[in-house]
């Protein structure tokens, strides 16, 4: 097997290869040949963000400053310490939790 060859994964993508590696290389190389097009991509997106287009001013958003972080409330009851760490309250109040557990099956 020549070494440039990569066996493809599941996806049909040589291994490494992100799904849309090859469109942004595409627009790289557009872009790069013509550097007053990305401008002018800037300034429409720009100017339907100002008319209210809130998809532009999302695209915007992101192209910026990324994507922002989801927000999620999980609360994690355990601490995974050993139980040599935990203090006497701490344990009695782990036993009481495992046979509330215990109870309820």
């Amino acid at each position: 097997m020549p070494s440039a060859f990569k066996k493809p994964n599941r996806a049909g993508r040589p291994d490494g290869v992100q799904k849309g590696d090859r469109v942004r290389a595409a627009f790289v190389r557009y872009f790069d040949a013509s550097p007053q097009k990305l401008d002018e991509l800037a300034a429409a997106a720009v100017e339907k963000a100002i008319a209210g287009d809130t998809g532009a001013f999302t695209f915007i958003r992101d192209t910026m400053d990324g994507r922002p972080i989801q927000r999620s409330d999980i609360h994690i009851a355990q601490q995974h310490r050993p139980s040599e760490e935990l203090s006497d309250e701490e344990l009695a109040a782990r036993i009481a939790e495992l046979e509330e557990e215990c109870a309820l099956h």
